[in-house]
C-alpha cells in the first residue's frame, strides 16, 4: 500500500526547511505545496494568491487548480493564467493583443505600443476584465 502524505491529501506538502515544526503542518508558517506528475510548485506563487498556511482549504483549492491544469495540458509552471474575462487584468489582456492580434496583423505605428504601455502599467491596467462594465454606459448628450 502506498505511503500516505503527511497533509492527507495527495500531492499536498510542505518543506520544512529552518523549520523545527514536526507536529501538524498546519501549525507552521512554511508554504504549502504541490506535485503531480513529476511538476512542483509553491501553491501561492503559482496562483498568485495567499494560501494560508495554516489551513488546509485554500491549499487544497489550489492544488485542485493545479491537477486541473496539468489534466488538461494548459499547466504553465510560471503560474495559473485566468480565463479571458475573468480575473484577468487589462494588463494581461494588452499583451495578449499586442503578441496575438497587433504583430499578426501588423499593426506596427510607432505610438501603439507606447500608448498601451501607458494603459497597462497605468491605474486601468491593474483592473480585472470582470468588473469592467460589458458595454459603455450612454449619455443622455452631453
Amino acid at each position: 500500500m502506498p505511503k500516505r502524505a503527511s497533509s492527507g491529501t495527495k500531492g499536498l506538502f510542505k518543506r520544512h526547511r529552518g523549520c523545527t515544526n514536526r507536529g501538524p503542518l498546519t501549525s507552521c508558517a512554511c508554504a504549502w505545496y504541490g506535485s503531480i506528475a513529476a511538476r512542483e510548485v509553491t501553491l501561492s506563487k503559482w496562483a498568485r494568491c495567499t494560501v494560508d498556511p495554516h489551513t488546509k482549504t485554500v491549499a487544497i483549492k489550489v492544488l485542485t487548480r493545479v491537477v486541473a491544469a496539468v489534466d488538461d495540458g494548459t499547466f504553465d509552471a510560471a503560474g495559473e493564467r485566468p480565463p479571458l474575462g475573468t480575473a484577468e487584468t487589462l494588463s494581461h489582456f494588452i499583451t495578449e493583443w499586442q503578441v496575438h492580434y497587433a504583430e499578426v496583423q501588423g499593426l506596427t505605428q510607432n505610438s501603439l505600443a507606447a500608448m498601451l504601455d501607458v494603459l497597462a502599467t497605468g491605474a486601468l491596467g491593474g483592473h480585472s476584465l470582470s468588473t469592467s462594465p460589458a458595454t459603455p454606459k450612454k449619455s443622455n448628450g452631453g
